[in-house]
Order: C-alpha cells, then structure tokens, then sequence
C-alpha cells in the first residue's frame, strides 16, 4: 500500500519549477541576443553615418579648395588683363607722345626753313637794291 501523496494544482511541483526556470532563462538569453543584436545594428548605423559624414565634409572641402582654385586662377588673369592694359596705354602714350615730338620736330625744320628761305631773299633783294643803286650811281657818274 503506496502512501498517496496529495499534490494541490496551485503549487506547481519540482520539475514543473525547474521547466519554468529553463524557460525563463531561455527568454532572457533570447532577450539578450536581441538586445545585442539591436546594439550592433545600431553600431553599424552610427559608424555609417560617421562615414557618410566624413564623406560629406571631405566633398565640401574639396568644393571649396576648387572654388578657391578658380577664385585665384580668375584673379590672376584678370590681374594679367590690367598689366596688359596697362601696357598697351604706355605704348600708346608712346607712340603719341613720339609722333608729338616728331611734329614738333617738323614745325621746327619747317620754320628754320622759312627763317632761312626770309634770310636769302632779304639778302637777295639787298643785293638787287645794291646793284640798283651801283647802276645809277655809274649812269649818274656817267652823265
């Protein structure tokens, strides 16, 4: 005759427990690995983000040193137009300045000409009032 062994359905027996210990562990390891998991999804969206960042940052540099390029490659040919305007208004200053000189040159000749040409015919007319008088003397003396 086995002694019986009351077992109310409120307490749960020993292996009952223990089954419930296991699935309980098992639940909070799975819960875990989701969390780990989900900690590493997020990991991997910040380093990407960084990256992308990084990149972003690197593209806007690099916009910008080529803007200075161009900045500086514009300012030094406009420099060169003004050096070359500058250039070409000495010359033309130059040029007239010379053919200023050349008149001036000319006006001068032209005017020692005329002095000159004045010169040879007072002295030709002289001559020809001279030799007028020396005739009338001598036509005088002859008479």
């Amino acid at each position: 005759n086995l002694p019986t062994v009351s077992v109310s359905p409120a307490t749960p027996s020993v292996d009952q427990q223990r089954e419930e210990q296991v699935r309980i562990q098992e639940q909070k390891l799975e819960q875990s690995r989701q969390e780990q998991i989900l900690l590493e999804q997020q990991m991997e969206k910040q380093r990407l983000e960084d990256q992308r960042m990084m990149e972003e940052q690197l593209r806007i540099e690099e916009e910008q040193r080529m803007e200075e390029e161009r900045r500086l490659v514009e300012q030094k040919r406009m420099e060169e137009q003004r050096v070359m305007e500058e250039q070409r208004r000495l010359e033309e200053e130059q040029i007239r300045l010379e053919q200023e000189r050349q008149m001036e040159e000319q006006r001068r000749l032209e005017e020692i000409k005329r002095q000159e040409e004045e010169q040879l015919r007072l002295e030709e007319q002289r001559r020809m009032e001279e030799q007028r008088r020396l005739e009338e003397q001598r036509m005088e003396e002859e008479r």
